[in-house]
């Protein structure tokens, strides 16, 4: 699980620095298409490792939310090398959506980790 944990942080990490770089800057780069490229791998991978680890799969919030955010972010790398490849409105849409992605995927994290079951240990 250690591995899993390190792989998807590592994700964390590019992602956000990829999506918040483009966000200010407004336009996209190269050097950014291969940061998502990157961190979609490091997600498949923390994520399959994870997969193994586990005995039963069952559906719940996180899976739901963590198989949405795959997709969201596969989706996005495929868009953000169309962007980088044709420009105009690609490129220009691809900012608009950039940090909605980032949200749901940075939900998908969040609920993967036990600050979740934290908080409502101290609500309820």
């Amino acid at each position: 699980m250690l591995y899993s944990m390190l792989f998807i942080t590592a994700a964390l990490i590019m992602y956000s620095l990829a999506i918040w770089t483009e966000h200010f800057s407004k336009e996209i780069r190269a050097w950014m298409v291969i940061t998502f490229s990157a961190a979609l791998t490091c997600d498949l991978i923390g994520t399959g490792i994870t997969a193994l680890h586990r005995e039963v799969l069952t559906i719940n919030l996180h899976g739901l939310f963590g198989f949405l955010a795959l997709t969201v972010m596969a989706l996005h790398f495929c868009w953000a090398f169309i962007a980088i490849t044709r420009q105009g409105k690609a490129a220009e849409y691809f900012h608009c959506w950039s940090t909605k992605t980032w949200c749901i995927w940075l939900v998908a994290f969040v609920s993967g980790t036990p600050l979740p079951k934290i908080i409502m240990t101290v609500l309820f």
